[in-house]
């Protein structure tokens, strides 16, 4: 009998809404693993995005907000920037609180190439 791997809906990673996994973000953060927090928050990014435009709806900010703080505590400002950009060409609602993260993570990672 062949194996067939079952596809998310939009909204939806490994089965399960990326609302059923923000405990699991936090411990992971809370426990240092902060590698294996990166792979989830990059995979519950996409769902969100995904349900998003499926449903021609805002995304969830949340994911990018703590994805940026990952990358912000070892100083990897560069990656900080990036997810904060991919939040702002986003549909989204008033979360203006990462975009002025955005403005300081930028003068962070260009502070650094001086």
């Amino acid at each position: 009998m062949p194996f067939f791997k079952r596809k998310d809906k939009p909204g939806e990673y490994k089965g399960r809404h990326y609302t059923e996994y923000v405990d699991q973000v936090t411990e992971l953060k809370r426990q240092g693993k902060l590698d294996e927090a990166e792979a989830l928050l990059l995979a519950l990014i996409d769902a969100t995005e995904a349900e998003a435009k499926a449903e021609k709806t805002i995304v969830a900010p949340w994911y990018y907000e703590h994805l940026a703080i990952v990358y912000r505590t070892p100083k990897d400002y560069a990656s900080e920037v990036s997810v904060l950009e991919r939040y702002s060409k986003q549909p989204r609602g008033q979360k203006e609180k990462l975009l002025e993260r955005l403005k300081k993570a930028r003068v962070l990672r260009d502070s650094e190439k001086s």
